[in-house]
């Protein structure tokens, strides 16, 4: 059985196509590439620090993307549908949202597609229109992947997208960025790291900070 799974993956074709996850998209595609064939579509614009770190095993392709209101845009997904269409791929992987990609899901070619929605909810400071977008990201797909049982929860209750389309697949780890790990250390001290997002707040770093509402970092104060 399992010399079967294993013969059976090998022939596969999986197309990825992503425009923000990088590292995520990198690690996954690299890993796949060990079971499959693995094509990998990303902008044209996408840092090096990323592309550098693609196995030899994928298929890179890049996507000439414009500024997001560019209706030039189109041009670009039309682009993609045609090599999609020539590559003639089992499986679209869409692990990102694009708003024209998701703007033309309905002319997507005859290809089973899986999506992978991190966020169930709008973050904050986001428009409501990531709402709509999102919505027809994962309407259409043969499948959904999230992340953890509470997105699964609320695509399920807030989304009503059907539970047998989602399945629960943990993001696992970033090993990829040890690639970006100085020895020694750079002293960067003092440092803050942020993770998330601020917009519900102000950050604001000043040498005449009021002493009394900020926190002192070595001359400098964050309020």
């Amino acid at each position: 059985m399992e010399a079967s799974q294993d013969i059976q993956a090998s022939s596969l074709h999986v197309v990825i196509v992503d425009f923000n996850f990088f590292a995520y998209a990198v690690q996954l595609s690299n890993a796949l590439s060990e079971v499959c064939e693995v094509s990998l579509f990303f902008p044209y614009t996408t840092p090096e620090i990323y592309t550098g770190l693609i196995k030899p095993g994928v298929n890179f392709h890049s996507l000439h993307t414009s500024r997001l209101r560019d209706p030039r845009n189109m041009l670009m997904i039309a682009s993609l549908f045609k090599t999609l269409r020539q590559l003639r791929p089992d499986v679209v992987h869409q692990l990102g949202w694009h708003p024209w990609l998701n703007l033309a899901l309905p002319l997507f070619p005859d290809i089973p597609r899986v999506t992978t929605i991190h966020d169930a909810s709008v973050h904050p400071g986001d428009k409501e229109s990531f709402t709509f977008f999102q919505n027809r990201q994962w309407r259409g797909a043969a499948r959904i992947i999230v992340h953890a049982e509470e997105i699964k929860r609320q695509m399920i209750e807030g989304c009503g997208a059907p539970a047998s389309k989602i399945h629960v697949i943990p993001i696992g780890a970033y090993s990829l960025l040890r690639a970006w790990r100085s020895d020694p250390p750079i002293d960067q001290s003092p440092t803050i790291l942020f993770f998330g997002r601020i917009w519900d707040c102000l950050l604001y770093t000043s040498d005449a900070a009021d002493e009394e509402d900020s926190v002192d970092l070595g001359g400098r104060r964050i309020i």
